[in-house]
């Protein structure tokens, strides 16, 4: 085939292009431009390697190598090879029964710092879900924002109990008894000082605390306690029992928390607080979470 066939467009497919290449002593279809991106200096394996796993990761069921040799336009040979070294870092899985290729446990496991850093929500909210089934209550997970207030990201409600929630967007503030008690029960003097920098105590209840050194008192019962609990202290009549999820930098990310009439609560709390410590530590196990070394796994029962 002369030269100059090679930079002849074959076939367009929207912002892609495929054309012929001369790879070794054979003409092969490769893919040209994409959306006007320069392409020189890409590492040809890579780039067909990138695109096959893209390839199967859409196609979203098992794949033989003819199917996907065919779909990217690789060469069978070349397509095998790459294949081939996936599956050994077991980013693919091959079936050598059905003789097909499918995504394996590998690409999780050597992308897992990205997925955790930008999915985190999404991964633990199953257990989120799961938790009021156990615990009777309902429960809510918040997320620490920049101006020191718990903005609720997920809840989940108990079957056919009264619901106690908030509604997803729900701005609470920085002194809302159980998650701030969560959030800094395992910080450092320093940064629960930071905290109180500029604080105005709020009494939303009647048995809120007002001073810093309740608050820290209040802090130092938690630890000691195994999880923050809020009787009363900012709406009356409910209690919250509450822990803070960290990721694996050992930042807090989330606080969850479970809610109910305290009457009912009260009888049932260490149950509650053990069935939320259980949650946390899958949670930490799923993600992994780094809480630090005095933070409570497995909950011991205390007075």
């Amino acid at each position: 085939m002369p030269k100059k066939n090679t930079d002849k467009v074959e076939e367009a497919r929207g912002a892609r292009y495929e054309k012929l290449k001369l790879e070794g002593n054979q003409w092969v279809l490769s893919e040209g431009a994409r959306d006007g991106m320069e392409t020189a200096g890409l590492v040809p394996a890579v780039d067909k390697a990138v695109r096959a796993l893209a390839l199967v990761n859409s196609n979203r069921s098992e794949m033989t190598l003819a199917q996907i040799a065919d779909a990217t336009g690789i060469t069978k040979s070349h397509c095998h090879s790459i294949l081939k070294t996936l599956t050994f870092h077991d980013w693919l899985y091959f079936d050598p029964v059905r003789k097909t290729y499918r995504l394996n446990v590998g690409v999780l496991r050597d992308l897992s710092t990205m997925i955790r850093d930008v999915t985190p929500l999404s991964m633990v909210k199953p257990l989120i879900d799961d938790l009021p089934s156990r615990t009777h209550v309902s429960c809510i997970l918040s997320e620490p924002s920049s101006e020191s207030t718990f903005v609720v990201v997920a809840k989940a409600s108990a079957p056919d109990q009264v619901e106690i929630s908030y509604p997803l967007g729900h701005r609470f503030p920085r002194d809302a008894s159980a998650q701030m008690k969560a959030r800094l029960a395992w910080c450092s003097e320093s940064e629960v000082d930071v905290w109180f920098e500029d604080w105005e105590p709020v009494r939303y209840a009647g048995a809120t605390a007002t001073s810093l050194k309740e608050v820290k008192a209040e802090l130092a019962a938690t630890r000691a306690r195994g999880y923050a609990r809020s009787i009363g202290e900012f709406t009356e009549g409910l209690t919250a029992i509450a822990l803070p999820i960290f990721d694996s930098a050992g930042r807090v990310i989330f606080i969850l928390d479970c809610m109910g009439l305290s009457l009912a609560m009260a009888r049932r709390e260490f149950e509650i607080a053990e069935e939320i410590t259980k949650t946390v530590a899958d949670i930490h196990r799923l993600i992994g979470g780094k809480p630090p070394q005095s933070f409570p796994h497995p909950l011991a029962k205390s007075a």
